[in-house]
């Protein structure tokens, strides 16, 4: 119990106490005169109760200070990850597709997890490159999502390009399509890949079969995967798929692999494999 509630209680006694000695004292002097000794425990109730709403205050105005700087705190935050100030619209904030070149470890700690430089080479939203870096804070399980070859999904701000932060929530799936109408241009996947990405039906595979075609396009492989699953429909099906795919994704399309897709529903022949970097 803080000190506020003790005093509450005390004044509430001594209030009580008071006013309980009150009929005693008037049926022995006939009146309720303020100097009458019933009046002194009430008053110091009172004025404990008075001492106790001013602790109340203090403690109030401290809480509020707490959550204004823990405001300020989650607002930094908030911006160093995503690059979006409180209040900012966050489409002012451009997005792009960024393959991983190097991290390193920084000098920061926060709660026992490590922050990490992570270097990209970013395609701009213009299909310009520039080099970039963001910071992140990575346990060592997720290390893997930012191995040197990993395409991942990345925003920014035109006047700083180079400043890196992590994509919104609220702009995954943007950031999935931006990332498939950049690999259509550069030829990297079929231009009906986005179309298949968006009203595809989510299915699970296993590769039967994977052989690279010795064709190799902006650093990506192609390879020509033979995948088994079940359709919309219900029925099993294997189907060929042909796709250039980066160099940190080569194990994710090995003999035996589960692998996400997405497949029409009305041509399950059209398909695109969700490779974890980006690869379709």
């Amino acid at each position: 119990m803080n000190l506020k509630n003790i005093l509450n209680v005390i004044g509430t006694v001594l209030i009580v106490a008071g006013a309980g000695l009150a009929p005693y004292f008037y049926f022995q002097t006939g009146s309720l005169g303020w100097d009458a000794p019933w009046v002194i425990p009430a008053a110091i109730g009172a004025v404990l109760l008075v001492v106790a709403s001013t602790l109340g205050s203090r403690e109030d105005k401290e809480a509020f200070r707490e959550l204004d700087e823990l405001e300020e705190i989650i607002d930094r935050e908030l911006e160093q990850n995503t690059g979006i100030r409180t209040g900012e619209d966050p489409s002012g904030v451009l997005l792009g597709t960024g393959t991983v070149q190097s991290v390193e470890r920084t000098s920061w700690t926060i709660n026992d997890i490590p922050q990490f430089r992570v270097n990209l080479r970013v395609r701009g939203a213009d299909m310009q490159e520039f080099t970039g870096h963001m910071k992140v804070l990575l346990m060592p399980h997720e290390m893997s999502a930012f191995s040197p070859g990993t395409v991942v999904p990345v925003a920014y701000r035109a006047k700083k390009p180079g400043r890196l932060f992590t994509v919104p929530e609220d702009r995954r799936e943007e950031a999935q399509e931006l990332i498939y109408r950049q690999h259509v241009q550069l030829g990297l996947v079929d231009p009906r890949a986005a179309d298949v990405y968006r009203r595809g039906v989510p299915v699970t595979g296993v590769v039967m079969s994977t052989t690279p075609t010795g064709e190799i396009r902006h650093g990506y492989t192609r390879m020509e995967t033979t995948v088994r699953f079940t359709n919309p429909h219900g029925v099993m099906v294997e189907r060929s798929k042909g796709m250039f795919v980066p160099p940190s994704a080569l194990e994710q399309v090995g003999v035996g692999r589960q692998v996400n897709l997405r497949v029409l529903p009305e041509d399950d022949t059209q398909l695109v494999l969700e490779l974890a970097t980006g690869g379709a």
